[in-house]
């Protein structure tokens, strides 16, 4: 009896160490980023196992990917090409510098994730650093969209731009368009572009495709809402 017992606390002290240990891992990984300079990169799908199906938090997210990520470029090699112009270009670029140095980001101003049904570059990935599971791509997060910067949005202004809606690969769902009245004119409609973080992937066609000079629509870092208390507490704990 005393030994069960004596065994079941030692198992629970060591899940305790096992917990602090990881906990001081990941924080050694975020603070040693921003202290860096890398702030947030923009994944592919299924960074870190994280998509719309898990309880996944960003940063949680980012720490598991880079543990798992070998560095081996094979997520780039099968990005499809897009042309743009004259110049092409892929998605999925790589970190040259820094503790995250070989590992794939995108930047969608350049090249934006194309969200291709089959999921080439999850596929490809050999040690589960992306991972989807079974989820189409339109369950991924690879941050979300954000209108950065409303003064030089044309739509908020009143002119009929609506780019990024038109091109948003869930348009209707991701960015939507909110019609109010123009407080200015008093009679003309502004068609406000709205994005909701809940639908949106992050995929970044919108920034891409943004006509202003400076894009007034960004990918930002996706911030899961606050779940029930219960959720924090450590699993297995009394």
């Amino acid at each position: 009896m005393n030994e069960n017992k004596e065994k079941g606390y030692g198992e629970e002290i060591q899940f305790t160490r096992s917990s602090v240990v990881v906990f001081f891992i990941f924080l050694f990984h975020i603070f040693r980023g921003f202290a860096s300079g890398r702030g947030f990169k923009q994944r592919p799908p299924g960074a870190g196992g994280n998509h719309r199906k898990s309880e996944v938090d960003s940063y949680i997210a980012e720490a598991s990917f880079l543990s798992k990520c070998i560095r081996c470029g094979q997520c780039g090699v099968v990005c499809p090409t897009q042309e743009r112009g004259e110049e092409t270009a892929k998605a999925i670029q790589f970190c040259k510098s820094g503790f995250d140095q070989g590992t794939p980001y995108i930047e969608p101003r350049k090249a934006a994730c194309i969200m291709c049904v089959d999921k080439p570059c999850v596929v490809a990935c050999p040690t589960d650093a992306l991972d989807l599971g079974k989820l189409d791509i339109e369950q991924s997060i690879m941050g979300t969209a954000e209108i950065v910067s409303p003064k030089g949005c044309l739509a908020i202004q009143g002119l009929r731009c609506e780019v990024c809606y038109n091109r948003c690969p869930l348009i209707g769902d991701a960015i939507k368009l909110e019609k109010r009245v123009n407080r200015r004119t008093k009679v003309h409609i502004i068609y406000e572009p709205v994005v909701d973080s809940d639908v949106c992937t992050g995929c970044g066609i919108c920034e891409q495709v943004c006509i202003a000079d400076e894009a007034v629509i960004k990918v930002r870092q996706y911030y899961p809402p606050f779940k029930d208390p219960d959720f924090y507490k450590f699993k297995g704990s009394s």
